[in-house]
């Protein structure tokens, strides 16, 4: 354990010099994990969700020394659920959406999502005074370019339907110092109640190249994990919310075409065998907002089929 606390520091205080800030104390004023706190959530919570595309829950339970601070979260196995693949991945994640609903199958077979169905509208309109912001890191699977899935919320983020929002404008996808200088960028920004999520197209983009668990694979995810108590110091969020989209097939594999081994941490207890539709549908929750989607044509008003990801008091 101290060999782990050692290496937790050196990492996070490397990162944070790097980015001109100034050295942080531990996680442990902050979680909650092995003390007698209740958790308690406020009817106005800020949330930071942190998602890394591609990190296999196999990889980080293999080699706990390489990542101190998820493991000083509650951490579990999230189950993707289905197509193991970015696009519907991360609709999935962030909106809670089946794909029957979203119209985002995989990688290939998809429309635009309905920004009407999305919490971030629904947030929008019943909580204006809400800070949101989105960083979305790959042109391709999260872009909103043409008429990939995140075109009508992009186009109404950029019209002022958000306080801060970034996507690549063209190929390839956000680099991880690009993502991590407008991560930091928007929790220098961030106000309180709030909603800041953030996508890292890492470390997916260097598993493709270099394969599952290469030691470029774990640097990425290494870095990933070393920026967690700095959002944390900079956002002070009341739920944190850490996780990928999918996994890789197997340790060595560039690709995911099988590949359900996705993983969930946060500050709050976890309930074990959750699915990626559960965290937009816990967003949801969490934020107060209505679990039923627009209306169709005949009158019938479908409604978010997911669980809440939190152990219940």
């Amino acid at each position: 354990m101290e060999g782990k606390g050692t290496m937790n520091i050196s990492r996070r205080d490397f990162l944070r010099l790097s980015l001109g800030l100034s050295i942080i104390p531990s996680l442990n004023n902050f979680l909650i994990k092995d003390s007698e706190a209740e958790p308690a959530i406020p009817n106005s919570p800020s949330v930071l969700v942190m998602v890394f595309d591609g990190a296999d829950y196999r990889t980080i339970m293999t080699y706990p020394q390489l990542f101190p601070n998820l493991h000083s979260l509650y951490l579990t196995r999230l189950d993707c659920g289905g197509a193991s693949c970015t696009k519907p991945g991360c609709v999935q994640l962030l909106t809670g959406l089946e794909y029957t609903q979203s119209k985002v199958y995989d990688n290939k077979l998809f429309q635009p999502v309905s920004l009407t169905k999305t919490p971030f509208y629904k947030l929008a309109l019943d909580r204006p005074y809400y800070c949101q912001m989105l960083i979305l890191s790959k042109f391709t699977h999260t872009g909103d370019i043409l008429n990939r899935p995140w075109r009508q919320v992009g186009d109404w983020a950029k019209a002022g339907g958000m306080d801060y929002y970034r996507s690549p404008m063209t190929n390839p996808a956000f680099t991880l110092e690009q993502t991590n200088s407008y991560f930091i960028q928007a929790c220098t920004q961030f106000t309180h109640p709030g909603l800041l999520i953030c996508h890292w197209a890492e470390p997916d983009e260097t598993g493709h190249d270099t394969g599952m668990d290469s030691s470029e694979y774990l640097e990425k995810l290494i870095t990933l994990d070393a920026l967690i108590p700095t959002a944390i110091d900079l956002v002070q969020p009341d739920v944190l919310i850490v996780t990928s989209d999918h996994g890789f097939d197997n340790p060595g594999a560039h690709g995911h075409g099988c590949a359900p081994n996705a993983f969930l941490a946060s500050n709050l207890p976890l309930k074990e065998g959750c699915i990626r539709r559960d965290v937009g549908y816990t967003l949801h929750t969490l934020l107060g907002l209505s679990i039923h989607l627009p209306a169709d044509p005949k009158g019938y008003q479908p409604w978010l089929h997911g669980k809440s990801i939190f152990v219940e008091n």
